[in-house]
């Protein structure tokens, strides 16, 4: 039986949640640093499947549904792994918002430009990006967990050879490295530097801004790029300047925060982000066909989001929580009643347009 892109992709899908579960069970349950360590592993691995996954399409052929999950996955894979870096505050949380307002931002702005039948190329500063989120949020669990410098240099040691052998192999057989080859060895080898030169709870924040430079660069780049586009929209409908800012702040701006709150309902508050990603990509597809739900629907959903975000952190700051399941179930009741909003409108738009959706559902 030939193993599909799609099956990869789901499959990818499927297992985000076991690493999430092991960096929590590291970090707040005692699991120590085998548990950091199989957690990082299986994101590591579950991230070269991406590659995996891209290779097949292309050796196969691609197919609609693969071309709705695949970067709907990739988004949801940057919920599993900055999600848990802002709740359990080894980076700014501020900054993991600002990372989630570009991509619900540059998602509805996709949507956008594909109903005006606008094409646009990715730059290269934007295809870096996904590869800087995640080898940078890589680095940043490795220098949190990792607090024996003797340890630590050995992976660095080891990072800075493996980073540098597929450019030395292609150099070697005669062919010219390219431009990502040379990028991911920079950049790779600037971590590295960095490592000897300040102490991890130093570089932790470095490497965290890095990141939000290309996050937020990248975005302004799309943004510059269909400024007419966006102008003329929203001429068209002034309303839809509110949709785009209600469907890129509603989530990390009133429900994200929440996650800082003790008792927050966690799991509930990730999956209500991985659902927003979601959507967006379900958008990016009805746009490309030519479909649009109605600017009032998004409206009404962001604002259920605003206020269920503004009742719970209510609710956790001005109510005595009482300790055990009991005690936070009207708050996590609240979050995952937010969830289904979004879940909810997904499956009303996809099955309104279902015969845009399911095909290839097995190629």
């Amino acid at each position: 039986m030939r193993v599909t892109a799609n099956q990869v992709t789901l499959l990818r899908l499927l297992l985000l949640p076991l690493p999430v579960y092991m960096i929590y069970k590291a970090v707040l349950y005692g699991g120590g640093l085998a548990w950091a360590a199989a957690g990082l592993g299986i994101f590591i691995l579950l991230g070269l499947t991406d590659a995996v996954d891209g290779m097949l399409a292309r050796r196969y052929g691609g197919t609609p549904l693969g071309a709705l999950l695949d970067p709907i996955v990739d988004k949801i894979f940057l919920v599993a792994t900055f999600g848990p870096l802002a709740d359990l505050k080894i980076v700014a949380p501020v900054l993991v918002g600002l990372l989630f307002v570009r991509e619900l931002a540059v998602t509805a702005l996709r949507s956008t430009a594909l109903e005006r039948k606008v094409s646009f190329r990715t730059s290269r500063v934007a295809k870096l990006k996904t590869t800087v989120q995640g080898a940078g949020s890589a680095f940043i669990f490795i220098f949190y967990f990792l607090q024996d410098l003797t340890i630590l240099n050995r992976v660095m040691w080891v990072t800075a050879i493996g980073a540098a052998l597929p450019v030395i192999f292609l150099l070697l057989t005669g062919r010219r490295p390219g431009w990502r080859s040379i990028s991911a060895l920079i950049l790779l080898e600037v971590v590295v530097v960095l490592h000897f030169l300040v102490v991890p709870s130093r570089a932790i924040p470095i490497i965290m801004y890095v990141i939000i430079g290309f996050t937020l660069y990248s975005g302004a780049e799309y943004f510059w790029a269909l400024r007419r586009v966006l102008a003329e929209s929203f001429r068209r409908s002034p309303m839809e300047a509110v949709r785009l800012v209600a469907v890129a702040v509603a989530v990390p701006a009133c429900v994200l925060p929440v996650m800082m709150l003790n008792s927050a309902p966690i799991y509930a508050i990730l999956m209500i982000l991985a659902a927003e990603l979601a959507l967006g990509g379900v958008d990016n597809s009805l746009a490309q066909a030519g479909l649009r739900p109605k600017i009032g629907s998004d409206l009404l959903r962001c604002g259920i989001q605003a206020a269920g975000g503004g009742a719970m952190a209510w609710m956790l700051l001005h109510t005595e929580v009482a300790p055990g399941p009991w005690g936070v179930l009207p708050v996590h009741g609240l979050g995952f009643l937010i969830l289904m909003v979004t879940l909810l409108e997904i499956v009303r738009r996809v099955k309104g347009r279902r015969e845009l959706f399911t095909a290839g559902f097995t190629g």
